[in-house]
């Protein structure tokens, strides 16, 4: 009845509403309901159909936006020093719409990131290919293998040519995308 929800990963950290999907899994299933499933379960369709068709209110579009975030420790610094790796949570509802519209366009989306990101579209694609590289090096002891990271990538892309590129693939997504990534968001910062 509510397959997205349903397919939807346990114990993810919840965003700045602090709702998680186990807890809207909870609303829609079991005897937790108090008998309201159905209703919870027509409640989160309607929000995530009105950001994927665009027509939330723009302080709606602002929170959506909004994403919760934590610094996490790291060790990794070459001086020895402890840095932080910022991680952003973003709303629950969010993450259903993109997903339920990532779920409609996926084979598009696919076919055309396949040739330009390592292990996309494959479950745990980023993990099988280490394992790949690991494996032919173990079983070859001529092989070497050099990795590096020459720049933060992330921070290089060019912001509105991604959006216009996403719009064009995912026709499912553009109003979605336009709403949620047009719009400034907040971030929170939690100690």
């Amino acid at each position: 009845r509510c397959a997205i929800l349903r397919d939807s990963p346990n114990r993810r950290a919840p965003g700045p509403d602090l709702l998680a999907y186990d807890h809207l899994k909870r609303l829609t299933v079991g005897r937790s309901n108090c008998g309201y499933a159905a209703s919870c379960v027509a409640a989160i369709a309607f929000v995530v159909q009105r950001v994927l068709h665009g027509s939330i209110p723009a302080e709606v579009a602002r929170f959506l936006g909004s994403a919760r975030l934590i610094a996490l420790a790291r060790d990794d610094a070459p001086d020895g020093s402890r840095r932080c790796r910022p991680i952003a949570m973003s709303s629950v509802y969010r993450r259903l719409a993109l997903r339920h519209g990532l779920r409609k366009d996926r084979d598009a989306i696919v076919g055309a990131l396949v040739d330009h990101q390592l292990g996309f579209g494959l479950p745990s694609g980023a993990e099988a290919a280490v394992l790949l590289i690991e494996a032919a090096v173990e079983l070859d002891p001529g092989v070497s293998c050099l990795a590096l990271d020459v720049s933060n990538a992330f921070n290089t892309v060019d912001r509105d040519l991604a959006l216009r590129e996403a719009k064009a693939l995912s026709p499912s997504l553009s109003n979605a995308l336009a709403v949620l990534y047009d719009t400034p968001g907040l971030v929170v910062a939690y100690d």
